[in-house]
């Protein structure tokens, strides 16, 4: 080929491809499905299509605008704020706008409007919902990052009649349509589908808790398990209800003085109470509402949850603490209870057992009144010394020491 004939089909080509047609003749060839893409888009929808002079009625403005990593379509939305949008002769009472909804490079924002007409020169006619403005630009993204905004456009979105009707019957339903369906509205339900999943998980978590309890206790009856032992007392219950009986016995002896029965309650709160101290547990049955505390016995109610009522008794001697406190005291006692606290409640406890068991004579009201006080003191730090957390600690700070004397030697 001569080169003469080569530049003439270079120039053809150059051609066509400037043509209208060139670029779609070109990317025919290669292959590829070109399709022609608005970079922006509206609907209006106006609702309903009949109104009368007065009356409120609803406009929703849709728009589309294309974004994609290279070039996006900006919108000037000031014109169509409910404050600024002008759209004679109606009147906009109000507006929103709802939050955006994207779908891939696409980007869907709205706004709902509601308009009114006035006048009594519009009866029977037709009146047209002025075209609306939109100015936008397309702003392109450069390879260093940059973006290059491009000239402003304007996109006209047609106008739209409503007919204006001067009498309506009352019952007439053709003249009235159906709320139209907003963005807002379908955020709103997707809110509450959300709220309602939560609602149903949680109460599905809460049905399968029950299903696994009632599936255990099912396999448990099954088995012929036996009834689960029912659980002593806690020293903590003791301690706290030892305590009330001693303040109540206290109050009591300041206006009717120290009778025998006060005597025999005091003396069985005190051998509660040095039991605790000592770490031994207490003698208890099941106390009913009818059933009556015997004599050195102390009614008690223990549990949060499954509250019980029980009968708990002691035989603790002043015998007993004086040989635990030679013994070394706290040490035996399990530390619930300090060397002092020990012989506060043993004299408590020996000055009410001569006077129960005393022949004859008056008991020593001052020094019955001392030791109740003595002991009382002791027995009130046995509330929280007793408690399985508290007990839980002081072993564990105990082996700690335990292992740091035993790691420095």
């Amino acid at each position: 080929m001569s080169p003469v004939l080569r530049r003439l089909l270079v120039l053809a080509a150059v051609w066509a491809g400037g043509q209208p047609g060139g670029a779609a003749a070109a990317g025919a060839q290669s292959g590829v499905a070109l399709e022609p893409t608005d970079a922006l888009r509206c609907w209006r929808r106006v609702d309903p299509g009949a109104v009368r002079v007065g009356e409120h009625f609803t406009m929703t403005l849709t728009c589309r605008v294309v974004e994609t990593e290279r070039a996006r379509a900006v919108p000037d939305l000031v014109g169509l704020e409910p404050e600024t949008l002008d759209a004679p002769p109606f009147d906009v009472l109000r507006g929103e706008r709802f939050a955006d909804v994207r779908a891939g490079s696409e980007r869907l924002f709205q706004y709902h409007y509601t308009l009114r007409l006035t006048g009594e020169d519009h009866f029977g006619a037709d009146v047209e919902i002025p075209p609306l403005e939109l100015n936008y630009r397309i702003e392109r993204q450069l390879e260093d990052g940059a973006l290059l905004p491009g000239r402003e456009l304007t996109y006209v979105l047609p106008a739209e009649s409503i007919r204006v009707v001067s009498l309506v019957p009352e019952d007439g339903g053709d003249v009235r349509g159906l709320a139209p369906g907003t963005l807002g509205a379908a955020e709103a339900r997707g809110f509450r589908a959300r709220l309602a999943m939560l609602v149903a998980a949680g109460l599905g978590i809460a049905a399968l808790g029950l299903l696994a309890l009632g599936v255990r206790r099912a396999r448990r009856e099954r088995r012929g398990a036996a009834a689960r032992a029912t659980r002593p007392a806690p020293a903590a219950a003791v301690a706290w209800a030892v305590t009330g009986e001693l303040t109540a016995l206290r109050e009591l002896s300041l206006t009717a003085g120290w009778t025998p029965a006060a005597i025999q309650r005091a003396l069985t709160a005190l051998r509660l109470a040095a039991a605790v101290a000592l770490g031994r547990p207490v003698a208890e049955r099941a106390g009913g509402a009818a059933g009556e505390p015997l004599a050195g016995e102390l009614r008690i109610r223990t549990g949060l949850l499954r509250a019980r009522s029980v009968v708990v008794s002691s035989a603790v001697t002043p015998g007993l603490l004086a040989n635990a406190a030679a013994r070394g005291g706290a040490a035996t006692a399990s530390a619930a209870c300090s060397d002092g606290d020990l012989e506060r409640l043993r004299g408590a406890l020996a000055a009410f057992s001569a006077a129960r068991y005393a022949r004859g004579g008056e008991p020593d009201g001052d020094l019955l009144a001392t030791e109740l006080d003595s002991g009382l003191a002791a027995t009130r730090p046995l509330r929280v010394r007793t408690l399985a957390a508290v007990r839980r600690v002081e072993h564990a700070a105990a082996a700690v020491q335990a292992w740091w004397r035993s790691w420095t030697r």
